[in-house]
C-alpha cells in the first residue's frame, strides 16, 4: 500500500511538472500572440513603426511554435501592404496560404487569401489576384477584410473592363 502511495505521489509530481513546462511554452507563445495583435492594431495607422518593432522581435520568434511564426510572417506582409510597399515575389505568401489552408482558422485563411490577392495585384498578375480576393470572400470572418476584398475586386474588374462584374463587386 505504501509503495502504491509513493508511486501515485511520484506520478502526480511528474504530471504536474510536465503541465508546468507545457504551460510555460504556451504562455510564451500566448504573450507573443498578444504582442503581434498589438502590432497589427498599431500597423493600421503606423505601419512603418510596427514593421520596425516586428523586426526587433525576430530573435524571440525563433523560439516560438510554427503557428506563431506563420502569423508573424503574415503580419509582416500585411504591414508592408499597409505601408504601400510593392510586393515583387509570391513565394512567402504562397507558403503562408498553404500553411493556413491546412492548419489555420477561417479568419487566418481569409487574411492569407486577401494578402495573396494583394501580392498578385502588386505583381500585376490580375488573374491570380482575382482568384485570391474571391477566395477571401468565401469565408468572411473579418468584415473589414471582406469590404476591402470587394473594393479590390471592383477595381480589378474595372481595370480589365469587365464592367458588369465590377458593378456587382461594388454593390457587395
Amino acid at each position: 500500500a505504501m509503495g502504491n502511495l509513493k508511486f501515485g505521489l511520484l506520478l502526480v509530481a511528474v504530471l504536474s511538472f510536465s503541465l508546468v513546462l507545457s504551460c510555460g511554452r504556451s504562455e510564451k507563445d500566448s504573450g507573443m500572440l498578444d504582442t503581434l495583435a498589438q502590432l497589427k492594431e498599431e500597423g493600421n495607422s503606423h505601419p512603418r513603426e510596427a514593421l520596425q518593432r516586428l523586426d526587433s522581435l525576430k530573435p524571440l520568434l525563433a523560439d516560438c511554435d510554427e503557428h506563431t511564426r506563420m502569423l508573424s510572417a503574415l503580419l509582416e506582409i500585411r504591414l508592408h501592404d499597409k505601408a504601400f510597399d510593392v510586393a515583387t515575389d509570391d513565394s512567402c505568401i504562397m507558403e503562408l496560404v498553404r500553411y493556413f489552408e491546412a492548419s489555420g482558422t477561417t479568419a487566418e485563411r481569409q487574411e492569407a487569401y486577401y494578402y495573396a490577392g494583394s501580392v498578385y495585384r502588386d505583381m500585376k498578375d490580375i488573374p491570380h489576384s482575382l482568384v485570391y480576393f474571391l477566395k477571401s470572400t468565401d469565408e468572411p470572418a473579418d468584415s473589414v477584410l471582406l469590404i476591402n476584398a470587394y473594393s479590390q475586386l471592383h477595381t480589378l474588374y474595372y481595370q480589365v473592363e469587365n464592367f458588369p462584374q465590377s458593378l456587382e463587386m461594388a454593390k457587395r
